[in-house]
């Protein structure tokens, strides 16, 4: 394993009156590589302070200059701040992308297609970090020994994991990780990415700005580990000769070591904005949510129309079963003498059906002739009327005598 850091310096600085920082920088080659196309830069401007780390590509010497031009450039176009700090950062990384574009896409072999990773830390008096960065290189900040990442990967595995089709665990050892798809010079125009928020300080924060040469071999809690032990650079850098070291490394590291309470306070309501970043989008909870909602009233729903249509279906079983059943009823009443047979259970249209206990003689309109019996049991039997003359003339014909009575 390497024994020494190829570049290692620690400053410390005065933010206006009450900010105090330490700045700790390093870069060193890797293990295998023989060019280290990393860069990285600390600009004091009347502002505040610039920090910019980048991470070229395209060719020994391409890579190497597309790290460069892109500081410079964007140095150059933050000395003169007449916009606000975001607008100041994306106008120079675009002014930085286009430049890139241009010599990348000339006559010129050395740069052919060459291109660059970059973050941006911008810090101001008034104790407010804004952070701008385009490709896989990051920034995270340590507050109160727990690790957050400001930066989300411009990258082939970190599209899959926003797609769901890779896990932020599977996207770590994919082999696609090492597949950018923003960097500045690819195309003319680029997009800059910015958190939505500015970060208010804290005493004690730590700010790391890094390349994946780091940050592609120490996994975020290693990193967390070593802050939180409060481990040098020295031993950020060795953590990644011991996983391989194959890549170039550059980290920097932005301490506050003293920021009035009067910022805290006075920007209390914007930490609310600062959550601790994921590569798994934190929806899917709710997204799941809401599939089980709909699956549920596409349910209910079901169970409802099942049950109208059953009940449309089966309207005349449920008649027949609802309306009494009369057949016994009648076969009942002829057996028993002088009770007639109760109507059926059809009746006509404004009559309502009688029960079977109630004997009634054929209707007229809907209306009985005699009722025979009101009360509860049986009716009682009725005695046959009595003959008048005519049948007993009747009979005395049938036996042979004289009707008038005289023999």
């Amino acid at each position: 394993m390497k024994q020494k850091i190829d570049y290692l310096v620690k400053n410390t600085a005065q933010l206006g009156q009450d900010i105090r920082i330490t700045i700790a920088q390093a870069t060193d080659v890797g293990v295998e590589r023989e060019e280290n196309q990393d860069y990285f830069a600390w600009h004091k401007m009347a502002w505040g302070q610039l920090f910019v780390v980048t991470d070229g590509m395209g060719g020994e010497a391409g890579g190497r200059k597309a790290a460069e031009m892109a500081n410079e450039v964007i140095k150059e176009r933050c000395l003169d701040k007449k916009t606000s700090i975001p607008e100041l950062l994306e106008s120079a990384i675009s002014e930085a992308n286009s430049q890139i574009y241009d010599l990348g896409h000339s006559n010129d072999p050395r740069y052919h297609k060459m291109g660059t990773t970059v973050v941006v830390l911008a810090l101001t008096p008034d104790g407010l970090v804004h952070v701008a960065h385009v490709g896989d290189s990051r920034i995270y900040l340590f507050r109160d020994g727990a690790l957050t990442r400001l930066t989300k990967d411009h990258s082939k595995v970190q599209e899959m994991v926003d797609h769901h089709i890779l896990t932020s665990e599977q996207a770590e050892d994919h082999p696609d990780s090492n597949i950018i798809t923003r960097v500045l010079g690819k195309d003319k125009t680029v997009q800059v990415e910015f958190r939505p928020q500015p970060i208010p300080i804290k005493t004690g924060d730590v700010f790391l700005l890094c390349t994946d040469g780091l940050c592609g071999y120490v996994k975020d809690p290693e990193i967390e580990a070593y802050l939180s032990i409060e481990k040098t650079l020295k031993s950020l850098i060795e953590a990644s000769w011991s996983k391989g070291g194959y890549d170039n490394v550059t980290v920097q590291l932005v301490r506050i070591d003293a920021a009035p309470e009067k910022i805290a306070s006075n920007n209390a309501k914007m930490e609310k904005g600062l959550e601790r970043p994921s590569q798994t989008p934190k929806n899917n909870n709710v997204f799941s949510k809401k599939v089980v909602l709909m699956m549920t009233a596409v349910g209910l729903a079901g169970v409802i129309l099942g049950a109208i249509t059953s009940l449309l279906v089966l309207k005349p079983d449920l008649t027949k079963v609802l309306k009494p059943d009369t057949t016994k009823s009648v076969d009942a009443a002829k057996k028993q003498p002088g009770r007639s047979a109760p109507q059926s259970a059809t009746t006509e249209p404004g009559v309502a059906p009688r029960s079977p206990d109630t004997a009634v003689t054929p209707s007229v309109k809907g209306k009985p002739k005699n009722e025979a019996f009101n009360g509860r049991g049986p009716a009682p039997a009725m005695s046959p009327p009595a003959p008048g003359p005519e049948t007993q003339n009747q009979q005395r014909i049938k036996k042979g005598k004289s009707p008038d009575g005289q023999d």
